[in-house]
């Protein structure tokens, strides 16, 4: 091998084959070393070591003239690296690796470093979708497979053979599963555990897209992420993240698209960059696409399939761009243009023609993204209108209820206290008039303060069962059991309350509409049912409030609810639907009444 300045052979050789058996540590460590040496031919094994690991350049080198080098090789080695993962040239990235391995056939004649090119050739293949249905890899393989030597290097073969063979072929066959078979058993038996998490990716890709066992294709990608997840090396990087998006695959299949979300969302993409970080990109909408369709979610399932096809038009597009830009350069290249003239003339009619059609898809997709959001704008609309009614119907019937309970009021009032103050009016009319009759007039004064007692004690009971109130130093149960208290024995009736789970004070507007919707159940009972005895049970769980009042009163037609007669029962209703909750009754003729409801915490 030759070599210039103060890199020595053996040093380049060290750090070359470090990399090569991807162990990036040691490579980085003896490079370390080096900061005494050349810059440019420093900076060249830099970005080199810096491609395998990040898919990226570490700097920017300066250029050196063609030589028959290690250096010069290295050079052009990476210039095919950032064309493939930078810019996500493939056609280019391919002639420049061609390149680069017949310079070396022709100039250093060294087997390792043959080796080492054919495994960049072989990696290009393993992660690029430019060439699908190409068998283009296959000379490439089977020398890398006849120069294999160590059992490493046969593990390295067996894995590409794997990947490729799935990659390129339209369906799954008894070679791969026996490819994949040897590599399993190599691989184990020598505990290759740097190559094991990426066979383990591919085995979980063939249960997902080929095999189609979800069970499987989810076991082995979880299995593979354990493997993958300390592993430098920008290919185990990108496996890594692959791996968890087949995880989610087989879990959309599995029915379980809220764990495939959040899979999803937890892959680690930002360990990939460029061309890698588009591939995987497409299939994160992808699958957060199938997810969502899986929950029925029609705005992200719309969401993810326009952000599917956009990114799928524009990396089409760009793709058949740098294809025809590339057509002038694949031309001039003579073995192309001798032996495959009518193959470039059709390929460039196929990406003029895929231009056009995804521009016709991405119209498409554009004109049903505006006739979408104008609907979810009309579905808005739609539902704001349906809420305003609803909130307005609710108002009604709140003010109707409220309109109510005074005109009950002023009934009660007027029935019972105005006829008692009336009656002890006239009494006091008739004692002034006879206020020196002797006896008649202690009688007269035992009268009228019979009477106005009787007033003061109707309404005491009246302001106890319309009134016994939710106040801030107490909460709604002692509120209820008051009111159940005060409200026993009024015509002979007993209320009992129950109750679950009502450790903690709820909110107070809550509470007091609560304890206002029960009061007025109440006072239907001592009015209208005719009961003796009554139940109030509230139980409180983790997300919900329910409340059950029942009386064995003579109950009622069920279809009354909603008419003027119906006792208030249609204003509480819509009381309770205001806090979006749930209001049942339970009645018939003869059988009592049950009201049952549930409120949303």
């Amino acid at each position: 091998m030759l070599f210039i300045s103060s890199i020595c052979s053996s040093q380049v050789d060290e750090v070359l084959h470090a990399i090569y058996i991807e162990d990036f540590k040691t490579a980085e460590i003896k490079i370390e070393k080096m900061q005494s040496a050349n810059t440019a031919e420093l900076c060249i094994l830099e970005n080199y070591l810096h491609f395998t690991t990040t898919g990226t350049p570490l700097k920017k080198c300066s250029t050196i003239a063609k030589r028959d080098d290690v250096f010069y090789l290295l050079s052009e080695l990476n210039t095919a690296l950032h064309l493939f993962y930078g810019e996500g040239n493939g056609f280019k990235a391919y002639l420049k690796l061609k390149e680069t391995l017949e310079f070396e056939k022709k100039e250093l004649k060294s087997q390792f470093l043959e080796k080492l090119v054919l495994k960049e050739i072989l990696l290009f293949f393993a992660n690029n979708y430019s060439f699908a249905g190409s068998n283009s890899y296959e000379p490439f393989l089977k020398k890398y497979g006849n120069l294999a030597e160590s059992t490493l290097e046969k593990g390295f073969y067996l894995v590409f053979k794997l990947r490729l063979q799935q990659r390129y072929s339209p369906k799954i066959s008894n070679e791969v599963l026996n490819i994949s078979s040897k590599a399993q058993t190599l691989l184990e038996t020598h505990k290759l555990d740097k190559l094991y998490g990426r066979y383990l990716s591919y085995k979980a890709y063939n249960y997902t897209n080929n095999i189609n066992i979800p069970d499987s294709s989810l076991y082995y990608s979880t299995k593979a992420i354990s493997y993958l997840r300390e592993k430098p090396g920008i290919h185990n990087k990108e496996r890594l993240a692959a791996a968890s998006l087949t995880a989610a695959r087989a879990l959309i299949d599995l029915k379980k698209p809220d764990s495939a979300i959040i899979t999803i969302e937890k892959a680690p993409l930002h360990l990939v960059n460029g061309y890698l970080l588009e591939n995987l990109l497409g299939f994160k909408y992808y699958f957060k696409w199938l997810a969502f369709e899986e929950k029925k979610q029609v705005d992200s399932v719309l969401k993810y399939k326009l952000l599917f096809y956009e990114h799928d038009y524009k990396l089409k597009i760009e793709e058949n761009t740098k294809n025809i830009a590339n057509f002038d350069e694949i031309y001039k290249t003579n073995e192309l243009r001798k032996d495959n003239r009518n193959n470039l003339i059709i390929f460039l009619t196929v990406s003029i023609l895929s231009l056009l059609f995804f521009i016709l898809i991405y119209k498409n997709i554009s004109k049903k993204r505006k006739i979408a959001e104008q609907e979810r704008a009309l579905e808005i609309q739609k539902k704001e209108r349906i809420l305003k009614d609803q909130e307005l119907a609710t108002i009604d019937a709140m003010i109707s209820g409220q309109e109510k309970e005074r005109q009950l009021l002023a009934s009660d009032l007027h029935d019972s206290v105005g006829a008692t103050l009336a009656a002890a009016k006239l009494q006091f009319h008739h004692l002034s008039k006879n206020r020196d009759k002797g006896p008649q007039t202690d009688e007269l004064f035992e009268k009228t303060s019979k009477l106005l007692d009787d007033a003061y004690a109707e309404i005491r009971s009246m302001a106890h069962v319309k009134n016994s109130g939710v106040i801030a130093k107490n909460s709604l149960l002692p509120a209820v059991q008051k009111l159940a208290k005060n409200a026993s024995g009024i015509n002979g009736l007993l209320i009992e309350v129950e109750d679950f789970g009502l450790e903690e004070r709820l909110e107070n507007t809550l509470e007091i509409s609560v304890f206002r919707i029960i009061q007025e159940l109440v006072t239907n009972i001592i009015k209208h049912s005719g009961a003796t005895l009554a139940s109030i049970a509230i139980n409180q769980y983790k997300d919900s409030l329910n409340i059950i009042v029942e009386d064995n009163g003579k109950g009622f037609k069920i279809n009354s609810i909603h008419s003027k007669d119906g006792m208030g029962l249609y204003s509480l209703e819509k009381r309770v639907e205001h806090m979006e909750g749930s209001f049942e009754v339970d009645s018939s003729l003869g059988r009592g009444t049950t009201v049952i409801i549930d409120i949303p915490l």
